[in-house]
């Protein structure tokens, strides 16, 4: 079945958050219409932070009504990310007190080498994250957030690391990876910020994209005028402004 649903979702957006779940590289689960076992043709795909979308060869209303909504309903789920929902799912979202719609950017990388002037100063080095020098110092809770453990983060993810001495102030890496592209995430210590760092990191990442041959994505508010600029800088080309709804969870709510 999976591989019907990724045949059919390459002919869309392309958001590797939710075809790393496709191809089994992250976990989730995928809703789909019971009365098609054999052929599903509607579908529901949530990653386990909660980036979702809907795809379907065929609407099935009765699948959209019996699970989908109730899905989206029931008052101990996770909160949701929704990708770009489309016709009825839109509509349904849009009369939700407890969604909130904004709108993002998907750009890609549109160079074979990376274009970022780089300038760094005061000792700042980039290097390759492994096991060997994992730490997650900013919490972002590297090894479980997207990934199963620090081994396969660190295989999977590509992470680069800026640092000052002995102190890790940046790091890059994939939040997702699915049909060789891969989606950017980044962080730079706020009192490290405009120095240069955050375009050094995405110069290494890129330059091991284009080694590797992954297209490297970047996905973000179109209102994050700091996060827009800096793809712009880079070489990222605007591919698609979409709708995205935080669908906050009930027990926050309530």
């Amino acid at each position: 079945m999976n591989e019907n649903i990724i045949k059919l979702y390459k002919n869309n957006i392309f958001f590797p958050m939710i075809g790393a779940v496709l191809e089994g590289r992250a976990q989730g689960f995928i809703l789909s219409n019971c009365n098609r076992a054999v052929t599903p043709t509607h579908f529901f795909v949530v990653n386990k932070f909660g980036f979702c979308q809907e795809l379907y060869y065929e609407w099935d209303n009765i699948f959209f009504e019996k699970s989908i909504c109730p899905f989206i309903e029931n008052k101990n789920r996770m909160k949701l990310r929704l990708y770009n929902p489309c016709g009825k799912l839109r509509k349904y979202i849009d009369g939700l007190d407890f969604a909130n719609q904004a709108k993002r950017g998907h750009y890609c990388f549109g160079g074979s080498i990376p274009n970022c002037n780089i300038d760094l100063k005061d000792n700042f080095i980039i290097q390759k994250m492994d096991l060997s020098n994992y730490e997650d110092v900013f919490n972002l809770n590297l090894s479980k957030r997207y990934y199963e453990d620090e081994s396969d983060f660190c295989n999977n993810a590509m992470p680069f690391i800026a640092k000052k001495g002995k102190r890790i102030v940046g790091i890059i890496y994939s939040a997702a990876y699915s049909n060789k592209k891969s989606e950017i995430d980044i962080f730079v210590a706020e009192e490290y910020r405009k120095q240069n760092i955050a375009k050094a990191l995405i110069n290494r990442y890129l330059i091991e994209c284009v080694k590797k041959h992954v297209e490297a994505n970047w996905d973000c508010y179109i209102n994050n005028y700091a996060s827009v600029a800096v793809a712009n800088k880079c070489g990222f080309n605007l591919i698609q402004q979409y709708n995205y709804y935080n669908i906050e969870n009930y027990e926050k709510l309530y």
